[in-house]
This record gives structure tokens, sequence and C-alpha cells, in this order.
């Protein structure tokens, strides 16, 4: 693998991340988004693309 290309999956990783840290301040707490259940799916998709990558 080229270093361009870990480079990439880096950066969308940190994306997803970002996503999660957005969905969890909309909630007020990762115990609320927890809670809810599109916080769940919305927070497990993120997980899902992160670990696919």
């Amino acid at each position: 693998m080229s270093l361009k290309s870990d480079t990439a999956r880096l950066e969308q990783i940190l994306v997803y991340i970002a996503d999660i840290d957005k969905i969890v301040s909309r909630h007020k707490s990762i115990a609320n988004t927890l809670n809810d259940i599109e916080g769940q799916y919305a927070i497990m998709l993120c997980l899902s693309q992160i670990g696919e990558l």
C-alpha cells in the first residue's frame, strides 16, 4: 500500500470520528446518544465505516 492511500484512509477515519463527536454533541452526552435509537444507528454506521477502512 502506498503512503497516499494510507493517508487518505486515516483522513477518512478522522472525518468519521468528527461525525461521531457531532452526533454525541447534539444529544448532549454519550448516554443520551445511546439511549436514542437514531443515535445508536448513527454511531454504529460510523464505527462500521471505520472498521471497513
